[in-house]
This record gives C-alpha cells, structure tokens and sequence, in this order.
C-alpha cells in the first residue's frame, strides 16, 4: 500500500511540475508566436 500511495504521490508531482513548466510556456506562445520554434525544438528531443 506504501509504494501505491508513492507511486501516485510521484505520478501527481510530476504532472504539477508538467502544469509548472507548461503554464508558462502556453502564455509565452500566446504573447509571442517567436518563441514556439524554439519551444518546439525543446520538446522535441532528436532521436
């Protein structure tokens, strides 16, 4: 029950860090369209 209950605490810091990380992105795409290329490249790692 343990490793459960980390489990989900690890699974809902990770998608509040995405939310953290994304939130701030989205407006920077919304203020300037230059930004998204390069936000592109970020998210898209090369193989």
């Amino acid at each position: 029950m343990l490793t459960t209950r980390r489990f989900v605490q690890s699974v809902v810091a990770s998608a509040v860090a995405l939310a953290a990380i994304a939130i701030p992105t989205v407006a920077l795409l919304q203020d300037g369209p230059v930004q998204f290329p390069i936000q592109i490249t970020i998210a898209d790692p090369l193989p």
